[in-house]
């Protein structure tokens, strides 16, 4: 659906990927696999030399990389130097991109967010590349008028699920019908529907249906965003990611991220032409002249990928085997898309593979769009490890040569508030009347006994309660392999065993894919109105229960949860 006017985009630039380099210091003592690494790496240009051979006589360089950060690295010279550029491009208006990639336990998520439990520790010793930059977001942003959001979501087994909204399952929004990921063959729902419900083909604006619009990216609708006031909020949206998200300890690492994380930050600045968003050393107004209201928007992506990994080296074995294989799996995916942009040389459209791993397509604009993009390879120094340390230095040579075209999103907004307000009303009569043919979640009051059925929403209600006890206790600082986190989490799987078990049985219909995609339509309008207003909209009612039911009920997101 047509939200906004199209973007003017301004003062266009051109960017390499710029590619760093973060070696972890060898834990056991072993033998360093590196050419000895100074403080300072100008003095190597660039390159870093991986030893090859017993003998250890030769030794293959790779590079040049924009930085190398030895092991005693502290993190503020990482975020100064490989970091903040990126911050400074964000707050001027240009969408921007940080994502890791390298072996399992070489430091990524260190890297990216910090040690765990690092929220409780020295902020200026410990704290990673993402909290640093939204504390120095906040501090160098106007709130008159400027909007700052924050949205977190981990890709597991391929699908997407909100961390800061209780791991409801969400979509991802794109092209065509239902997009597929190759590498699992699970489907997403992508489709526009009418008021019936029914699929709507994406033409072409001008054609059949001008009210579907063919983007060039794929997003995740419907997630949770947070507003960003102060450090209290970004303390807090850190302990839930890090207890929310998917983590298992294995041979080499005692917290070993499973799933792909990316949190994504929103600015919006609605100004007028003498309006500026404030600090950060970045331009923030319009173009000179202009009268009109206007918004600038940009969006700073951090990705945590998770670690490449051997089975015969993490002994992982049953579900976390499984999960190592899916991560590989999409790893993969993501080394041949990095590949065929490559090659194609400017031809924008060759193919390319977006569509083999939901990390590929959320990861399109950052790669081959309008996005400022950085990366860091994260390497263990350890000789054992030598082999994998190699391979993560050849991806990373292989993106420094990636370019990307970036301009600043502006738009007018005189009247658009109007228009999202009537798309909004529309939406809703949608849900309406979708929710009249049943098409969202429902109890079968019909064909079971009400004490049958109250019995369900008792144990929906108790799981929900369980599932708040577990997060409160994570939030307080105790350990999941605790005894007390562990019995308020095996009372939480057990009620998820029981409501799986009553929903074979037919007690609870869950809601149809159009009328989820829906509900995530009407959660991305209040967004897009709550920026424009900069919260000054009242807020939308609390979800009531049967709502909570249907957003996350079902057998996907009770298995995954």
């Amino acid at each position: 659906v047509v939200l906004a006017p199209e973007p003017r985009f301004e003062n266009r630039e051109m960017f390499s990927l710029a590619t760093s380099v973060r070696v972890r210091a060898a834990s056991d003592g072993s033998d360093s696999a590196f050419a000895p690494l100074g403080r300072d790496d100008e003095a190597s240009n660039g390159l870093i030399t991986v030893y090859t051979g017993v003998a250890r006589a030769a030794g293959v360089s790779y590079g040049p990389f924009h930085g190398v950060f030895p092991g005693p690295t502290p993190q503020a010279e990482f975020y100064h130097r490989a970091v903040e550029p990126l911050v400074q491009s964000f707050l001027s208006g240009l969408n921007c991109t940080m994502f890791a990639y390298g072996q399992t336990s070489s430091g990524k998520t260190h890297t990216l967010f910090g040690p765990p439990k690092f929220f409780d520790m020295d902020p200026v010793l410990h704290w990673g590349a993402c909290p640093r930059a939204l504390m120095q977001m906040v501090n160098s942003t106007d709130r008159q008028t400027c909007d700052l959001r924050v949205s977190a979501v981990e890709i597991y087994f391929d699908d997407v699920f909100d961390l800061l909204n209780k791991r409801a399952a969400i979509p991802i929004t794109g092209f065509g019908k239902n997009v597929k990921s190759a590498s699992v063959g699970r489907a997403f729902m992508q489709e526009q529907r009418d008021a019936d419900g029914k699929w709507i083909p994406p033409y072409l604006n001008g054609k059949k249906n001008s009210a579907v619009v063919i983007t060039d990216s794929f997003e995740t609708q419907g997630a949770f965003e947070w507003k960003i006031e102060g450090v209290e909020d970004v303390l807090r949206i850190m302990q839930i990611v890090e207890s929310t998200r998917s983590a298992k300890s294995h041979a080499m690492n005692e917290r070993s991220s499973r799933s792909h994380c990316i949190l994504t930050v929103i600015l919006s600045n609605n100004h007028s032409a003498a309006g500026a968003c404030g600090g950060g050393g970045g331009d923030c107004s319009a173009s000179a002249g202009a009268s009109k209201r206007q918004l600038m928007q940009s969006k700073f992506l951090f990705v945590d990928l998770a670690g490449s990994e051997r089975i015969t080296k993490t002994e992982v074995v049953n579900v976390a085997a499984a999960e190592a294989k899916n991560i590989n799996t999409s790893l993969s995916a993501l080394g041949r898309t990095i590949q065929m942009l490559r090659k194609r040389k400017g031809d924008k459209d060759a193919y390319v593979p977006w569509r083999d791993s939901a990390l590929t397509m959320l990861m399109k604009q950052s790669l081959s769009g309008n996005c400022r993009t950085a990366l860091v390879v994260t390497v263990n120094e350890s000789n054992d490890h030598a082999a994998e340390s190699q391979s993560t230095l050849r991806f990373g040579v292989s993106c420094g040569s990636l370019r990307n075209e970036v301009a600043r999103d502006v738009r007018e907004t005189d009247g658009e508030l109007d228009m999202l307000r009537g798309l909004l009303h529309e939406v809703n009569l949608s849900l309406a009347h979708m929710q009249a043919k049943g098409m969202h979640g429902e109890l079968m009051l019909e064909q079971f006994p009400r004490p049958t059925c109250q019995g369900f929403v008792d144990n929906f209600r108790k799981l929900r309660e369980a599932e708040a006890d577990v997060a409160a206790a994570l939030a307080r600082g105790e350990s999941k392999t605790s005894e007390h986190v562990k019995e308020l989490q095996f009372v939480a799987d057990n009620l998820k065993g029981i409501l799986l078990r009553q929903i074979t049985t037919g007690i609870w219909r869950e809601p149809k894919p159009g009328y989820m995609a829906k509900c995530g339509e009407k959660a991305d309008l209040e967004s897009s109105i709550a920026r424009l207003v900069l919260g000054k909209e009242p807020s939308a009612a609390p979800p009531d229960l049967m709502s909570e039911m249907s957003a996350h009920l079902t057998i996907r997101s009770l298995v995954a949860g």
